[in-house]
């Protein structure tokens, strides 16, 4: 089972960006939100980052950014690929009731750093915006996105 943490996401994910690239290792990160009609952050993803914690494999991690509103970063560590990151995702959200949150799906990319991450996995969180709650959007490609 994976673990949830509280505490400076940026600064836990920076950490194991860095453990990732001196291993080579290529890991899927999930963004996490609730979108409002405006398909903006709202609301409190914690209930649902715990609830999605316990059904994680030992090793992936989950992150609660806090703050109004919340987010919450979901790294899945023995998932090397796209597709099944998103169908990863898809599952782990079809597991909450309600539907709640959207999430932006990437891999992380041989040398890339904590911004183009980020970028990249908020750019496919707002894609998931659009197709309202449990929606799952990817970015397969440095500075291009898609749904799949």
């Amino acid at each position: 089972m994976g673990g949830i943490a509280d505490f400076d996401p940026e600064a836990a994910l920076g950490v194991w960006l860095e453990r990732a690239k001196r291993r080579s290792e290529r890991h899927a990160v999930v963004l996490l939100a609730e979108a409002d009609a405006a398909g903006e952050p709202s609301g409190d993803v914690t209930a649902a980052a715990q609830a999605l914690g316990a059904l994680l494999r030992h090793g992936d991690q989950i992150w609660i950014w806090r703050g109004e509103p919340n987010r919450a970063v979901i790294l899945l560590t023995a998932v090397t690929d796209l597709p099944t990151a998103a169908e990863v995702t898809r599952r782990l959200l079809a597991t909450l009731d309600p539907p709640g949150p959207v999430a932006g799906v990437t891999l992380l990319q041989p040398g890339e750093g904590i911004d183009s991450l980020l970028r990249r996995v908020e750019g496919a969180w707002l894609l998931a915006t659009d197709g309202g709650d449990g929606q799952v959007a990817t970015s397969p490609v440095l500075g291009r996105s898609s749904a799949p």
